[in-house]
């Protein structure tokens, strides 16, 4: 049980990361959007391929630590959220 927790707290703090980085590669108009709940579609989804092919063998289903492809989905769009609200142009939704 310890393991699979040690291992949840590593990826998320991983995808954490991750979305810190993909908040800061956006310029004004991008971050922008992100006050507003949505993203860059192009950046967002080549962060989300790249992370799934790091925290993965090939991509696969499994991620480890109980999450799959889409909790990754999901929690680096909440990650790049709290790196908005962490900043001057922080969410307004």
């Amino acid at each position: 049980m310890y393991d699979v927790r040690e291992t949840r707290k590593t990826i998320e703090s991983l995808i954490e990361l991750r979305g810190t980085e993909l908040y800061d590669s956006y310029d004004d108009n991008e971050r922008t959007l992100v006050q507003f709940g949505m993203q860059p579609h192009e950046k967002a989804l080549a962060a989300e391929k790249a992370l799934i092919l790091e925290l993965t063998d090939n991509g696969t289903a499994e991620v480890g630590g109980g999450f799959d492809v889409g909790d990754v989905t999901r929690l680096l769009c909440v990650a790049v959220f709290h790196a908005a609200n962490r900043g001057s142009k922080k969410m307004i939704v």
